[in-house]
């Protein structure tokens, strides 16, 4: 067995058993929190954590891989730490995360995370500056991380005061049916926001919300400066 290491004096078979606790943790909270309505701050953080971590195995010794499949002897992989938690943070975000007032500012982030994610990425595996499919792999990931967590982070972390509240006039709602049901009402411009939009709801708002009245939004600054909005019955 190859005796590479994190740090000079530690075997190989310890790099494998970092990466296979990183890689089940990675499963845990994957499954924490695509099993919760709604984000949670210290489950978010957690999945941020997990791919830094993997990206320092990689980093730290020669016998780590993430982007592909394991080798001879005892490399350890890291995927699970990777990916998971890059798709979580995706699709929790997609899911239920914040109303973006700008919601293509998930792009500029994606690709500005992705390419300093990258950027560790290949230096944990330089093989991958040679291998295209690899390093389109690496760079999709990478994207998924970013998009996903900046604009959890910027909600779950904002704990300043409200910017401002509006009158949202309803133009209709509808309802999706998926593995639940998804509450979506339609929404004509208001305040800041210049353009028709269809945001989901509690089905509490949505029993209440009615073609031609109305609902509140409320607009916070959030706490990475992307702004983000609530959408609420009036009081």
């Amino acid at each position: 067995m190859s005796q590479a290491a994190f740090r000079p004096g530690v075997p190989a078979f310890d790099a494998v058993r970092i990466c296979r606790g990183l890689n089940l943790a990675a499963l845990v909270v994957a499954c924490g929190m695509l099993s919760l309505r709604t984000p949670n701050l210290l489950l978010t953080c957690t999945a941020a954590a997990l791919p830094v971590l993997a990206l320092a195995a990689c980093l730290g010794t020669a016998e780590t891989t993430y982007s592909g499949v394991a080798g001879t002897g005892a490399r350890p992989v890291a995927n699970f730490a990777l990916w998971l938690p890059a798709g979580t943070l995706a699709v929790r975000d997609l899911w239920s995360g914040p109303l973006l007032l700008h919601p293509l500012d998930f792009l500029w982030v994606g690709f500005a995370g992705g390419l300093l994610m990258m950027t560790f990425m290949l230096m944990g595996d330089p093989n991958a500056r040679y291998s295209t499919p690899r390093s389109m792999t690496l760079a999709f990931m990478a994207f998924l991380y970013a998009a996903g967590l900046v604009p959890l982070l910027d909600k779950l972390a904002d704990r300043s005061a409200p910017s401002g509240m509006f009158y949202a006039p309803i133009a209709g709602r509808h309802i999706e049916q998926g593995l639940r049901q998804h509450y979506y009402v339609s929404l004509k411009p208001w305040g800041p926001m210049l353009h028709d939009t269809i945001v989901e709801v509690p089905p509490m708002v949505y029993r209440r919300a009615q073609a031609g009245g109305q609902l509140c939004t409320t607009l916070h600054p959030g706490a990475l400066g992307m702004e983000w909005y609530t959408v609420s019955l009036c009081e």
